[in-house]
């Protein structure tokens, strides 16, 4: 439909962050973790992921822009 219209499409993945505080008490219990090294690890899984889809997009013509919001 985006490509007949010549809309662009906007894809966004949301990071719930209030299940931080869960995963950060069993980073810390279990390695001593930090909640900031996953949290940039789920950014980059994330925004590798929409890129795929970006680039699914663009190779049917159409344009496609990408979001992570936390």
């Amino acid at each position: 439909m985006a490509k007949g219209l010549g809309a662009s499409v906007t894809k966004i993945h949301v990071v719930d962050k209030s299940s931080f505080v869960m995963v950060g008490d069993l980073l810390s219990y279990y390695r001593g973790g930090n909640v900031v090294e996953y949290e940039i690890a789920l950014k980059k899984q994330a925004e590798e992921f929409l890129n795929e889809i970006k680039l699914v997009l663009e190779k049917a013509g159409i344009r496609a822009s990408i979001e992570v919001v936390y």
